[in-house]
């Protein structure tokens, strides 16, 4: 099993793979969208959490990005008929 450890946010910036800015990643917190946990002066992330959560969100977009490019692709064939 990997190491658990906390995350700053400048680290969960650097950590996740579209480096978000700190905002968007405010607006996750405040919208409940990203593991986190408030500490008394700063937010802290959890990295198991992150990756957890890294695995479910990102599969999910990723898969309505693929079915969405086949989806154009196939469109597209199908126009062009030679």
């Amino acid at each position: 099993a990997a190491i658990d450890r906390w995350l700053s946010l400048t680290e969960l910036m650097d950590y996740l793979p579209d480096h978000p800015a700190k905002s968007t990643i405010y607006d996750w917190v405040s919208e409940k969208k990203i593991p986190n946990h408030k500490g008394p002066k700063k937010l802290r992330f959890l990295k198991s959490e992150i990756d957890k959560w890294l695995a479910t969100d990102k599969r999910t977009s990723d898969d309505e990005l693929q079915a969405k490019a086949s989806e154009y692709c196939s469109r597209k064939k199908g126009a062009h008929h030679e």
